[in-house]
């Protein structure tokens, strides 16, 4: 149904316990559950958790050419390059 495992779980239990509870008048925020719990399981979480991590590290990619960082390689690892 386009929903995570757990979240369906929890949708199913909300569900049922309107049910049981005969409090039908619930019913009408069913749709509006599933759409808002189907919208966050279409978020890609493994890919915010990388970012996070990525963004918690000290050293970053950076597009530049930094010269000392360049002297500081090994010799044939472009080394002398851009004397």
């Amino acid at each position: 149904m386009g929903v995570i495992h757990k979240f369906f779980i929890l949708e199913c239990s909300i569900f049922f316990t309107i049910i049981i509870l005969k409090i039908y008048i619930f019913l009408i925020f069913t749709p509006i559950i599933h759409f808002f719990l189907r919208w966050i399981s279409s978020q890609d979480f493994d890919s915010l958790q990388i970012y996070k991590k990525y963004m918690n590290e000290v050293d970053f990619w950076d597009p530049w050419i930094h010269f000392q960082e360049i002297k500081k390689r090994e010799k044939g690892y472009g080394q002398g390059l851009l004397k």
